[in-house]
């Protein structure tokens, strides 16, 4: 009897269960569902989670404006997403998101992604007078216990996922920065300077992104500053063991008018215009903090008194087809220096001082304390090999002098040998102009850059 029941439930299942039109009645229950979950339920659980893991973990508001997926192509959608600060200023957000996840990572298992794109991604940050900054005080508001048990050393760190993304691309990048500079001659209670600095039309391409050691693979990117300037990078980038990055780098026209309010922290000086143009070979890993190799330029400079508004020094044209920058051994080399349209102002005060010793900011007592104990540093090696100069105009007034003297001297040109700072051995200084309307001036001589009241012998004629 026992086995004629189990025979008889087991033709019961395939004729009930088991019969091909319960199959396919079952199958398509589990497609209805799965479509059901993977179009409708799943875009609302990744917005409540991303929303309420913002305000929960991070303390805030993120908004996010619509998610879509497809389970059948296991793609992503997630636009107009953006996550503010505690003050309701926003930190960053994109307008468009996606994602492409391949089949294959069920079955490699690797997170293996065919494409990921952003679109109009912004990033603001703001460094505070205080040197804390929105997402470092982002960081510290979402550490708890766990990660206080790893920075004891209780727990291992976790294993890296395996990861690969085949096309990485982000458009229309704007990266926003304020920082705010503490006047160092001002009282401590004095409002901060704001400085604004953005880099838009950003353009970001990473191809097989890899998360493996000693794994390297193509970058390029591209953005332009709002004031003035453009980047652009073309080479490989390393991430692991330690971040590596090398290949071709260049900054066409960045205007110094953007530094001059850092320049501003240490002299009395306005830096009304000026541009940069680099173009060569970069490199920076764990060696290397960071190396330059190529040609440099600085095109119209004019840097300006503050007290007065009366330039200082600019020239038209500065240039060196080989400049060698080169941070870990402390060294700079360059090939002989061009300069065109040299224009300057040197007064002797009669007190004997210059307006050039007196560009130098007071900084308050405590901090010049604190930069007498800190570390010495090894000085930069600074080698180069000559300037070249031509069509100068220099303004000199030396009001020490019992009759006070004021000349100009103009069409300046000749050239300056090897300055070099490690070298005992002073540079020859071959120089001729005109003075005012008919005359001529003659400077020869030696001069070392580094010591100039040791070694300097230089021979002035007036004709």
């Amino acid at each position: 009897m026992h086995g004629s029941s189990l025979g008889q439930f087991g033709n019961y299942l395939r004729e009930k269960w088991a019969s091909p039109r319960r199959v396919r009645f079952w199958l398509l229950v589990l497609i209805i569902l799965y479509t059901l979950l993977g179009f409708f339920a799943l875009p609302w659980v990744i917005q409540y989670v991303a929303v309420n893991t913002a305000k929960e973990d991070f303390g805030r508001e993120l908004r996010i404006e619509s998610v879509q997926t497809n389970p059948y192509t296991l793609t992503l959608r997630m636009n107009g997403v953006a996550l503010n600060d505690k003050d309701d200023r926003q930190l960053l957000g994109w307008g468009n998101l996606f994602v492409n996840l391949e089949w294959s990572s069920i079955i490699d298992q690797t997170w293996t992604f065919e494409a990921i794109q952003i679109d109009k991604l912004i990033i603001q940050e703001e460094r505070f007078a205080s040197g804390e900054t929105r997402f470092s005080r982002l960081a510290a508001d979402s550490s708890g216990p766990e990660s206080e048990k790893k920075e004891s050393g209780k727990e291992e760190p976790a294993e890296m996922p395996a990861l690969r993304i085949r096309d990485f691309k982000l458009e229309n990048g704007v990266l926003r920065f304020a920082d705010n500079l503490k006047d160092v001659t001002a009282a401590d209670d004095a409002e901060p300077k704001q400085v604004s600095l953005a880099l838009q039309n950003i353009g970001l391409s990473v191809k097989d992104f890899t998360l493996q050691n000693d794994a390297s693979f193509p970058l390029r990117l591209n953005g332009q500053l709002t004031k003035g300037g453009k980047l652009a990078f073309n080479g490989t980038f390393q991430l692991l063991p330690s971040p590596a990055l090398e290949g071709n780098a260049e900054i066409n026209e960045l205007a110094f008018k953007q530094a001059a309010p850092y320049l501003q922290q240490f002299m009395n000086v306005q830096l009304e215009n000026g541009t940069l143009t680099l173009n060569g070979k970069m490199s920076t890993n764990a060696q290397q903090p960071f190396a330059f190799k190529g040609s440099a330029s600085i095109n119209t400079l004019n840097i300006k008194e503050a007290s007065n508004d009366e330039t200082l020094l600019g020239w038209d044209s500065l240039k060196t087809e080989q400049f060698d920058l080169n941070i870990a051994n402390n060294e700079i080399e360059t090939a002989p220096i061009v300069v065109k349209g040299l224009s300057g102002r040197v007064v002797i005060n009669q007190d004997k001082t210059t307006n050039f010793g007196q560009l130098v900011v007071d900084a308050p007592a405590d901090t010049k304390d604190d930069t007498s104990k800190s570390e010495e540093t090894k000085p930069f090696g600074i080698t180069i090999e000559g300037v070249e100069l031509s069509d100068g105009d220099i303004q000199f007034s030396d009001n020490s002098l019992p009759l006070p003297f004021s000349t100009s001297i103009h069409t300046l040109s000749g050239e300056v040998s090897t300055l070099s700072s490690d070298s005992s051995e002073p540079a020859r200084v071959k120089l001729e102009g005109e003075v005012a309307e008919y005359g001529l001036a003659q400077v020869t001589g030696t001069v070392h850059a580094w010591h100039p009241t040791r070694q300097t012998t230089v021979n002035v004629r007036f004709r």
